[in-house]
């Protein structure tokens, strides 16, 4: 029972995001036409419209919004547009836009909403804005509110056109006639986006590497799957962010969910790697690739510095699965040193007590504070599987004398949750 508690509590945490009404970037392409500045703007507007701060948000059925937010998205696409319209001025007010330094105003001169879709999922609003560009204006400067949730900026029209990503930032002076990134800036603004990817953005990254993780206790078989993993993705997250392959994003979500439920279920039935093992892996880490390479192709790379852009932005994806695997691992660790006789077992039991006791105590923190913003709010689909796998330690160290308490009860669960993660994930995806 306690088994199926924890291996419950790890699935729920690990999988229901995938049941989320998924909070999108805003995109925005910048340029200019017949002496104006043009903002093209595609925005889920419901929750803009439901006064939903989405600052540290992804998912709107976490705010007090939510009822809001479901009853617009279930508007034809005329009335959520006679809606939109006279809000638009308001909403528009709240961005801080400069030419030279000094503020230009932006009115609204085109919007469209698409049909409803599935009313679970977010469906985008486009939203045209324009103003009148001084005689001889050299920059243009952009601050997108914090409460807007982020937006993905790509300047059209230029050589060298600036590209960001922005949540609650400044663009900084933006050259109109185009802006070359710097080496320095093109590494502090894609190693950083890649990090966030995985951590917090990209658990269905995490729990592929955990997977692989839990399948045998040796350093080369994990040496092996994560050099093959680390492999496929960096050659198709540089093959689809150079836009030389592309699949739809819904197929490459369900193929990723597929992955988990296969890598899972193998943990359980395989007793070693297998051959074929790195195969599979090998073809989930071309898949994870296409999925990290999204933000890329909507976001585009810096003319000059694509090269320079990849290698950052793989760097910092890599770091992430990184220090989520060392993480978990030295979590582990412990708990087999006190198994293999090197630890008593009564401060692990401590430790590991207090451990699922602080992460249940992080899954409860209340969404303004600090760490809840910078976990985009998901503090909690981290901190519930962690609380359990805290937990399945604790039981293994505490009876430590049955056969295989590791594999039989961290190891296997941990994989059976990872399983049912996948297979929850890719039913939410088809079904619902």
């Amino acid at each position: 029972m306690i088994r199926l508690c924890i291996l419950m509590l790890a699935a729920l945490g690990l999988a229901s995001a995938a049941l989320a009404h998924e909070v999108r970037p805003a995109v925005g392409d910048l340029y200019t036409q017949d002496g104006r500045l043009v903002l093209e703007l595609r925005i889920v507007a419901e929750p803009m419209l439901a006064g939903v701060d989405l600052q540290g948000v992804t998912d709107t059925n976490d705010t007090d919004g939510s009822d809001a937010v479901d009853a617009l998205r279930a508007l034809p696409a005329e009335e959520l547009a006679q809606r939109l319209a006279p809000a638009l001025p308001g909403l528009v007010a709240r961005l801080d836009v400069r030419v030279d330094g000094q503020a230009l105003e932006l009115a609204p001169v085109q919007v469209r909403t698409d049909p409803v879709g599935v009313p679970d999922l977010p469906r985008e609003s486009q939203v045209v804005l324009s103003g009148p560009l001084p005689r001889r204006a050299a920059t243009v400067e952009l601050t997108w509110p914090a409460a807007y949730g982020t937006l993905i900026l790509r300047q059209q029209g230029v050589a060298e056109p600036y590209t960001g990503f922005l949540a609650g930032q400044s663009t900084g002076p933006i050259p109109l006639f185009g802006a070359r990134l710097s080496l320095s800036e093109t590494l502090r603004a894609f190693a950083p986006l890649g990090f966030a990817q995985v951590l917090p953005l990209g658990p269905q990254h995490l729990l592929c590497v955990l997977a692989l993780a839990f399948l045998a206790a040796g350093t080369m078989p994990l040496v092996a799957q994560m050099a093959v993993f680390v492999l496929g993705y960096g050659v198709t997250l540089v093959a689809a962010a150079l836009g030389l392959v592309a699949l739809p994003g819904g197929l490459v979500a369900a193929l990723l969910a597929g992955s988990l439920v296969y890598l899972g279920i193998e943990n359980l039935l395989a007793e070693r790697l297998q051959p074929w093992r790195l195969a599979a892996v090998l073809v989930f880490g071309l898949l994870h690739g296409l999925a990290l390479a999204e933000v890329l192709v909507q976001l585009g790379l810096p003319q000059g510095r694509a090269p320079v852009a990849l290698a950052a932005f793989h760097a910092g994806a890599s770091l992430a699965l990184a220090a989520a695997l060392a993480f978990v691992l030295l979590l582990v660790w412990y708990a087999r040193r006190v198994i293999d006789g090197g630890a008593g077992r009564r401060g692990a039991q401590v430790f590991y007590a207090l451990l699922a006791l602080g992460f249940a105590a992080l899954a409860l923190l209340p969404g303004d504070t600090a760490l809840v913003r910078a976990l985009a709010g998901q503090v909690w689909a981290f901190a519930v599987p962690l609380a359990a796998l805290a937990l399945a330690c604790l039981l293994a160290v505490t009876r430590m004398e049955t056969w295989q308490p590791y594999q039989r009860l961290v190891a296997r669960p941990a994989s059976l949750a990872i399983a049912c993660a996948g297979l929850w994930w890719l039913v939410a995806q088809q079904l619902l």
